[in-house]
């Protein structure tokens, strides 16, 4: 076609060619079909662009999908690929969106991968995301295998939410009756660490660092509490009431030791009170063998 006195389509013929482009109209309310025909029984189609330009595919769709692979005779291999061997620091694929169109109480997801069905077959290991990288490179080089960040909410940012299941770092399974399992390395885990200042609102079972006292702590008990469980050093910090003691008994702060004051050490039960030792003697009702303070209720031994 020469319209307008300027090339707009160009058909190319092969002298032995017998597969060719097949494009068939369409009734009210559906779409032309633009196909691969020919004799023989398989045939792929190629959309080749010139030289470094790009292929760009436009949906004006504003509901449902806007364009659709579908490759459900695919039984092994991939039902779509996407090769980039040349990339220097792009990216093979890129999701992006400015949009600022989410309504209330709802959500919207960049990427969405759903995976269901029934899987007879006995041992079977379904994946949703599967990511390896094993480039070698110079000093100094880094591999991530997954990186995510979130931020900018109000409310809250969370970087991963895994809703369900169990999570394996270092290894390739989770140990049975395990959330989180780190495997047999010869590293370590770095806690969350902050001042006392810094401690965030109790919840029973939160464990952190504290670098005021350079001891490790737990939000433990009925009512939750910062609790030291252990110091730099061989000594320990007691709970500083009847009501907050430390160590605990069964997770009770209100049973366990405390201190009372300088040079004192005592042992509250149910937060009560039912023994001190001190150096100096006691001028309290009680009964009073060699500095220990034994309420009356109590027995002396």
């Amino acid at each position: 076609s020469t319209a307008l006195g300027r090339q707009a389509l160009y058909l190319a013929s092969t002298a032995s060619s017998v597969n060719y482009v097949q494009i068939t109209p369409a009734a009210t309310a559906s779409a032309p079909i633009i196909a691969s025909a020919g004799t023989d029984t398989d045939i792929g189609i190629t959309l080749t662009p010139k030289g470094v330009g790009a292929l760009v595919l436009t949906s004006g769709a504003t509901t449902g999908n806007a364009e659709t692979v579908t490759a459900n005779s695919v039984t092994t291999g991939n039902g779509v690929s996407v090769t980039a061997n040349g990339l220097t620091s792009g990216n093979a694929l890129s999701l992006s969106s400015t949009s600022t169109a989410g309504t209330a109480s709802g959500t919207d997801a960049m990427l969405s991968i759903a995976r269901s069905g029934a899987n007879a077959s006995t041992a079977h290991t379904a994946y949703g995301v599967y990511t390896t990288v094993t480039n070698t490179n110079g000093t100094s080089g880094t591999n991530v295998g997954g990186y995510f960040s979130a931020s900018g909410a109000t409310t809250a940012n969370y970087g991963l939410i895994v809703a369900a299941g169990g999570v394996a770092i270092g290894t390739t399974a989770v140990t049975s009756g395990t959330i989180l399992d780190l495997g047999s390395n010869t590293t370590s885990m770095l806690m969350p660490k902050g001042t006392t200042g810094q401690q965030p609102g109790a919840a029973e079972g939160m464990i952190r660092y504290n670098t005021t006292t350079h001891a490790m702590e737990a939000a433990v008990g009925a009512s939750p509490a910062w609790t030291a469980l252990s110091t730099s050093t061989a000594s320990a910090n007691l709970g500083t009431s009847v009501s907050a003691a430390s160590p605990l008994i069964s997770g009770d702060a209100t049973s366990g030791f405390y201190t009372a004051g300088a040079a004192k050490v005592d042992v509250t039960i149910s937060g009560a009170q039912v023994v001190e030792w001190g150096t100096a003697g006691q001028t309290t009702t009680g009964t009073e063998t060699a500095n220990a303070f034994i309420p009356t209720s109590s027995t002396a031994t």
